[in-house]
């Protein structure tokens, strides 16, 4: 993951490839679907939905900038998604979505919330985030949906993804200026070729 500096002052980067011990949670398949709140959750993958997780992603913020608990947000999305569309069919690429899901909540502990934001588009809130685990995090993420391979219809294909993170404070008041902050990072890893992540950081930050 690169970490980019937030402060007026010269941004400085750095590259980390720590592991984290991941979480080993059940595949979507385990899941009941249709016993899950659907205002709440995503129906194709069972994960938050944008509105719940913007929802709570306001409550953590005011708590945060209250108790001064270090709060990461993620923003997540597919490289390529419209390719596995033109090739495969909107319908089938759902299964690319659900497959990505999963290869992304395994690595994830259970103070670290993952969302489906619509499309080929998640997010993950991580309370308590210690930037160079963060980093290594962002860096476990990419790696887990770059090794697997995903069920696309009756295919299999490999598949990565784009990661922008912020750290957030008094700069990122609301989800709107969060997940705002969380895009630019975002759009800069997909400007460098995708499959990577760029974190945004006080150059403080260890």
């Amino acid at each position: 993951a690169i970490a980019r500096s937030r402060d007026p002052q010269p941004r400085s980067r750095e590259t980390t490839k720590a592991k984290m011990p991941p979480l080993d949670l059940p595949e979507r398949a385990s899941l009941d679907l249709g016993a899950l709140d659907p205002a709440a959750h995503d129906q194709l993958t069972g994960l938050w939905n944008r509105r719940h997780f913007e929802e709570e992603l306001d409550r953590r913020i005011a708590r945060s900038l209250q108790d001064g608990e270090r709060l990461a947000l993620l923003s997540i999305d597919v490289d390529a998604y419209r390719d596995v569309i033109q090739r495969h069919g909107a319908s089938a690429a759902e299964g690319l979505i659900r497959s990505i899901s999963c290869a992304l909540a395994k690595p994830l502990r259970p103070n670290q919330t993952l969302a489906r934001m619509g499309g080929d588009e998640f997010a993950a809130m991580l309370s308590g985030a210690v930037p160079r685990l963060v980093r290594s995090l962002a860096d476990e993420l990419c790696k887990a949906v770059r090794e697997r391979s995903h069920a696309v219809g009756s295919s299999r294909v490999c598949a990565t993804i784009s990661i922008g993170g912020v750290f957030l404070d008094a700069s990122t008041p609301t989800h709107h200026d969060a997940l705002a902050a969380a895009d630019a990072a975002l759009y800069e890893a997909k400007a460098q070729g995708g499959d990577r992540a760029v974190l945004d950081e006080p150059s403080q930050s260890a």
